[in-house]
C-alpha cells in the first residue's frame, strides 16, 4: 500500500514505484520509470513522458485509465477513447502496460520513459 503520508497526492514521487525495462527499436534497452502519485485504485490520468537523446525537454503523452461499473475491470484509453487494455488488477496493469502499451513508445531515439499515474 502506497503511504500518501510521504507523498502529496498527484504529485511525481521522489521515488519511482516499479523500474522495468522494455526492448526498443534496433533491440537497445529503454529503462522505464513507474511513479504512482495517487494509489492505483484512484488514478484516472497516466501521464507518459519520453526522453529523447539530444533533448532538452520530455515529450509528453497523456493516456486515461476508468474503472468500469460492472466489472470492476481497468479500461486504458487514449484522448479519442479507443481502449488500449482491459487490467483486472495494478499488477496486470503493469504487465499490460510493459508488454502492449510502452512498446509504442519505443523510438531509436528515446533514452528514458516515466509513467506517472495521477
Amino acid at each position: 500500500m502506497i503511504s500518501m503520508t510521504k507523498k502529496r497526492l498527484g504529485e511525481k514521487p521522489e521515488k519511482p514505484d516499479r523500474v522495468f525495462e522494455i526492448t526498443g527499436e534496433n533491440n537497445h534497452k529503454i529503462p522505464v520509470e513507474v511513479y504512482m502519485a495517487v494509489p492505483f485504485e484512484l488514478a484516472h490520468e497516466i501521464e507518459i513522458r519520453q526522453y529523447v537523446e539530444g533533448g532538452n525537454y520530455p515529450e509528453i503523452d497523456f493516456l486515461y485509465i476508468d474503472k468500469a461499473v460492472y466489472t470492476g475491470e481497468y479500461v486504458v484509453s487514449d484522448l479519442g477513447c479507443v481502449s488500449l487494455a482491459v487490467a483486472t488488477d495494478k499488477e496486470h496493469f503493469l504487465y499490460l502496460l510493459k508488454e502492449r502499451v510502452l512498446p509504442h513508445y519505443d523510438g531509436d531515439l528515446v533514452k528514458k520513459i516515466e509513467v506517472i499515474l495521477r
